[in-house]
């Protein structure tokens, strides 16, 4: 599925996450150049939903627009084979400058052999890991 984003010549809006006690649920774009595998990985797990933009008699950038019904997406835990594929994404990206605090700790968790639970889930411990704190470093790096 696709997005469409139609022109609107009066004026141009960033998106970001939705903060207001009346907003709906989550709902932003994000450049694609931006979103890191494990990033997207981690978001998809939440139940948002990622999709490219398409762009309507206007040539934007390549974004893709991230939704969700609930407005602050949380993970407690990710089943053994999804935790596997996140930590080789991890390990991949590890290297990039883009990549966030949240990844380098989960590294460090691992390889401190405190992350993965008997089940080899990864436990994000009462709290959970939510969509903003995924977002945040990738929307606010400045070279993407």
């Amino acid at each position: 599925m696709e997005a469409t984003i139609p022109s609107n010549p009066e004026s141009v809006h960033t998106a970001s996450m939705a903060t207001s006690d009346d907003a709906g649920g989550l709902d932003t774009l994000i450049l694609q150049s931006r979103l890191t595998r494990s990033a997207q990985r981690l978001l998809e797990a939440m139940g948002v939903r990622i999709e490219p933009v398409s762009w309507d008699r206007i040539a934007g950038p390549a974004v893709y627009r991230l939704a969700c019904e609930q407005r602050r997406p949380v993970l407690y835990w990710l089943p053994p084979e999804a935790s596997e594929m996140l930590m080789e994404d991890l390990r991949r990206e590890e290297d990039d400058p883009r990549t966030p605090e949240w990844a380098h700790d989960l590294l460090r968790r691992q390889r401190a052999g405190t992350l993965l639970d008997m089940d080899d889930g990864i436990e994000f411990g009462d709290d959970g890991i939510d969509a903003g704190l995924v977002l945040h470093d990738l929307l606010r790096h400045p070279g993407a």
